[in-house]
This record gives structure tokens, C-alpha cells and sequence, in this order.
């Protein structure tokens, strides 16, 4: 959101009462990519109310709004201090139960198997419903417990009211009942790749996820951070919402408007193009319902999903899955794939750049010759890179913005 000159002067607070607006807001202007902050922002009110407000979409089964937010780049890209932004509301408001830290399969199920009492030693806090928070998941979590705890989290989305049960030979049986998990991560898309099994990627775990993708934009430098003048009125303000947030209970229903752009949207959406689309596909109902929930709750505490909120809630998810398709080409990257990526990247990044300095660049990742020419012929089928002549003659690849994923090779 661009802070506009009017909102300084009279406040913002005088012009929205969005609780995503206001938290945007705050966030000020940074270098951190804004897709971030909104996620986190999204992630935040999820944690707030965990599943004590839900949709019926079966009955007798209630659709919790909790989500498994993972913040996607490369390192120094800001995911840490967008993480770290929400830090402050997740300590000043113990019923989110916030867990910041690192965590084995085995431990958490044991957390969450207790109850504990909050910083002032009084109410008494259910570790089952937790807000997990991993600025840097290579930190957290083990490459040889990485695909333990994949599963235990798909295993652990949906909730519900179930008797969850795990015993061992050594530490006795351990049990929790109405667990709710939001999770809100941070990692690069090559940890991740190196320790997340490819059929979690193109399959189950990521179908349950939000993967938010960002880059470096180096058009934007800002040698400070600004900060509105009404960030501590907002703070505060954003402080009261949110813990009103955490006390709220009951079930969403959707307006008539609502309703029918739901049946428009589900009943005319396009089939998956290819396999590893199906999963995503598939819980993108889910997921919208999900999101819709939060964007509500950002408006109101009326509980009442309105047009407005599916509509940007049926987009927010397309655009998040459109990470999904990053991944399965990191996912399923072979060295004459990663040469490709590397080249696309190289041209997207300069945008307009001379062979001969692409061929210098790429010579150093072993990519000349045959293979160099190969590369820029696929790119150009494929709609990413164009070719111009240069002034004094040679050949100059364009970037072509149009350009779409088509394959994990592309």
C-alpha cells in the first residue's frame, strides 16, 4: 500500500478501519517486498482467532481459518524482518500462543500435550492451539527432520475435535484434543528444495500451503525506512483489534452477493493443465473459504463473508499458487534445467542484455557453446527472450514480460 500525503496529515485511522490497511500501514516504507507484509498481516489475525470462528461448508465439520504461510526468496530479501514486524503483537497478546524457535516432530507433539500459564503466571494457555513462527526454516529444522515434520503438519491441519494420541517406548503416551496450527515461515527456495521431498512439493503438504514468491527489486532503495507519524496510535489501535480478535467466536456465513460469485468462480474455474496442479486445485475451494474468513474479520467482527471479501480472496489465491510453480521447477531441477533457469534468470534480470555479456556470465557456470545456443532457442519458443541488434551490430536478448511458466523446464 503507498502511504498517500493525505493519510499522513489527517491519519489514517481517520480514513480506514481495515485491519490489513492498518497493518500495512505501519509496516511503513521499506525495501521488504509488500507481498510479505500482507501475508503476515493474513497470517496474524488467522493466529488471532485460530478455530474458534468457522464455516460450515459440511455439516458437521467446521472450516477453521488457520493457514501454513511460507515466505519465499533469497537471502537479505526481508522475509525475517516481515516475519520479526508481527513480533510485538504475538508478545503482547498471549492467547495467540506464539512458538518461535526450533522444534523435532517429537517435541512438538509433546508442546502441544501441555498446557502452560501465561508471562504473568496466571491464565492457563492450551499448547494445542499454536502459532508457529520460523523466520528461517534452515535454522528450525533439521534437513534428517524435515520430512518428519512435513508430515506431522499435513497430519495436523485440518484440527478438529479428535483425540490426537502418540506413544513411545520411552517417554509414555502423549495426547492433545482441538488442536488448531498456523504456521508462518521464512527460507529460501534452495533449502527448501534440498530437504522438502518432491512429491510434498508438486502434492499434498504444498496444496495445504500459501508459498508467497518475491525478488530483489533494486529500483527500490531506501537507505532509511520511513515510518508514519501515527505509527503508536496505529500500533495501539491494531494492539486492541487483534486481541478482541482472539476472544471472538462463532460461525461465518456468506452474503447472497458472496454466495454466488462462489458459484460462479467454482463452477466456471478452468480444469488443471498438469498433475502436480490437481492437490492445489482441488483445496483452492478450501483455501479461498479460508482467506475470505480472514479478509472478513479484517473488515469486521460480523462474521459475514461479503462479495468484496471473495472476490479479493478468490485472487489472493491465484496469485499465491502462482509460487507453485517456482517450486516444482526447483523441485525438479536437473543440471541441464538449472543451466536453463539460470540463463532465463540472468536475461529477466538485466532485461536487456548483450550476448557477448551473457556468454561471459554463463561461461562461468560451464554453460558455452552448443548448450548456451540451445538454452536461448528454448527461452524464445517459449515466449520469455526476444532478440534485438545492438548499435554497433550484435545480438542483445530482450526480456519479454508475457512470458509464462509452462513446464518445470521452463
Amino acid at each position: 500500500m503507498v502511504v498517500k500525503s493525505s493519510e499522513v496529515k489527517a491519519g489514517i485511522l481517520k480514513k480506514s478501519k481495515n485491519l490489513i490497511e492498518l497493518y500495512l500501514h505501519h509496516c511503513g516504507v521499506t525495501e521488504v517486498p509488500q507481498t510479505y507484509y500482507l501475508w503476515t498481516a493474513i497470517s496474524l489475525i488467522a493466529a488471532c482467532v485460530s478455530d474458534r470462528v468457522h464455516y460450515e461448508k459440511f455439516k458437521g465439520s467446521k472450516l477453521t481459518p488457520n493457514l501454513y504461510t511460507f515466505l519465499l526468496g533469497k537471502s537479505g530479501l526481508g522475509k525475517g524482518q516481515a516475519i520479526g514486524t508481527t513480533m510485538k503483537f504475538v508478545q503482547s497478546i498471549p492467547k495467540i500462543n506464539g512458538y518461535r524457535g526450533k522444534a523435532s516432530p517429537p517435541y512438538l507433539i509433546d508442546y502441544m500435550g501441555k498446557s502452560r500459564k501465561d508471562e504473568e503466571g496466571e491464565t492457563l494457555v492450551k499448547n494445542p492451539k499454536l502459532y508457529l513462527i520460523t523466520p528461517e526454516l534452515s535454522m528450525a529444522v533439521e534437513k534428517v527432520q524435515a520430512d518428519a515434520l512435513i508430515k506431522l503438519m499435513c497430519e495436523l491441519y485440518d484440527g478438529g475435535d479428535y483425540l490426537f494420541q502418540e506413544g513411545t517406548r520411552k517417554g509414555g503416551p502423549v495426547s492433545f484434543r482441538g488442536h488448531c496450527i498456523n504456521w508462518i515461515v521464512g527460507t529460501v527456495l534452495e533449502w527448501l528444495v534440498q530437504v522438502v521431498p518432491q512429491e510434498a512439493i508438486q502434492g499434498g503438504f504444498f496444496a495445504r500451503s500459501i508459498a508467497i514468491n518475491a525478488d530483489y527489486d533494486f529500483s527500490k532503495r531506501i537507505v532509511r525506512p520511513y515510518f508514519p507519524p501515527d505509527y503508536d496510535d496505529v500500533v495501539d489501535h491494531l494492539m486492541v483489534r487483534l486481541e478482541s480478535l482472539t476472544r471472538l467466536e462463532g460461525e461465518f456465513h456468506l452474503s447472497s452477493e458472496a454466495s454466488r460469485i462462489e458459484s460462479d468462480w467454482y463452477e466456471k474455474r478452468p480444469n488443471p493443465i498438469e498433475d502436480w496442479l490437481m492437490p492445489s486445485w482441488k483445496r483452492d475451494h478450501d483455501m479461498t473459504l479460508k482467506i475470505a474468513m480472514v479478509l472478513s474479520l479484517a473488515s469486521s467482527e460480523k462474521l459475514i463473508i461479503e462479495g468484496t471479501h471473495m472476490v479479493r480472496a478468490q485472487r489472493l489465491t491465484k496469485d499465491a499458487r502462482k509460487a507453485m510453480g517456482d517450486l516444482v521447477v526447483y523441485a525438479a531441477t536437473t543440471p541441464e534445467t538449472d543451466g536453463l533457469l539460470f540463463v532465463k534468470a540472468t536475461v529477466k534480470r538485466f532485461e536487456r542484455i548483450p550476448h557477448a555479456q551473457l556468454l561471459r556470465l554463463a561461461s562461468n557456470r560451464g554453460i558455452i557453446g552448443e548448450r548456451m545456443k540451445t538454452f536461448i532457442d528454448s527461452l524464445r519458443q517459449q515466449g520469455f527472450v526476444g532478440i534485438a541488434k545492438g548499435p554497433r551490430g550484435g545480438l542483445i536478448y530482450v526480456w519479454v514480460k508475457k512470458g509464462n511458466i509452462r513446464s518445470a523446464a521452463d
